[in-house]
C-alpha cells in the first residue's frame, strides 16, 4: 500500500498486536450490548474496525505524506470490494486516532476522541495501539530508530530516553489515555 520503510516498533508484529487487542475489546463491548457503529450490522462493523486496526499506521505523518498515503489506502479498499463508506469509515478511525492527535485535543480541553457517530469504533483502535504502546522492548526499538548511535556516541541521550519511558510509560501508567474499561483493566499490569 505504501512503499516506505517504517521502524520496527511500527511493523507487522505492531500491526498484530493491535489487531489482537481490538478483538479483545470488541469481544467485551459486545458482551455490554454496545453499538459498535451507529447504524451499521455489526459484523461489518467488526470487519471495518479489525481492518482500520491492522493498517492504523501505514498513514502516519511520522513516515510518509499523509494526504497520498490516505488516497492509496483509499482506493486500496475501495478495489477490494470496500464501499465508498466502509473505506472512509476506515480512513476516518485511522487519521484521528493518534496518540499525538488524542493528546492535542486533551490540551485544548476536548475529549481525547471526537464524539461522533465513530467515537467508539476510534476508542477501540487508539486503546488497542494505547496498549501495545506500554510494551517496553516496542519503546525502545521506536527510539532506537531516532537515536543512532553516530548521534549518540557516548549513550547519553538513549539513557535519557529510557528513564523518560519508565517514568511515563511503565512508572506511571495514564488511565484517561483509555477510553474502554476493558483496556484501562489490560493496561494495569
Amino acid at each position: 500500500i505504501v512503499e516506505q520503510s517504517m521502524d520496527d516498533s511500527h511493523g507487522m508484529n505492531h500491526f498484530k498486536s493491535v489487531r489482537s487487542y481490538t478483538e479483545i475489546i470488541i469481544d467485551d463491548l459486545l458482551k455490554k450490548n454496545t453499538i459498535l457503529i451507529p447504524n451499521v450490522d455489526n459484523i461489518v462493523a467488526i470487519k471495518i474496525i479489525l481492518d482500520a486496526a491492522f493498517v492504523h499506521d501505514l498513514i502516519d505523518r511520522k513516515y510518509m505524506d499523509e494526504g497520498i498515503a490516505i488516497n492509496n489506502l483509499r482506493n486500496t479498499f475501495i478495489s477490494n470490494d470496500y464501499d465508498g463508506l466502509q473505506a472512509e469509515m476506515i480512513i476516518r478511525i485511522i487519521s484521528t486516532m493518534s496518540f499525538s492527535k488524542r493528546v492535542e485535543r486533551l490540551k485544548l480541553g476536548l475529549s481525547m476522541i471526537e464524539l461522533d457517530f465513530l467515537h467508539t469504533a476510534v476508542a477501540i483502535v487508539a486503546d488497542a495501539d494505547q496498549l501495545d504502546s506500554y510494551d517496553v522492548s516496542r519503546c525502545i526499538k521506536f527510539q532506537q530508530a531516532k537515536i543512532s548511535e553516530k548521534n549518540d556516541p557516548d549513550g547519553s541521550l538513549r539513557l535519557k530516553w529510557i528513564k523518560t519511558i519508565l517514568a511515563n510509560r511503565v512508572l506511571k501508567y495514564r488511565d484517561y489515555y483509555m477510553s474502554t474499561d476493558i483496556a484501562r483493566t489490560l493496561a494495569l499490569p
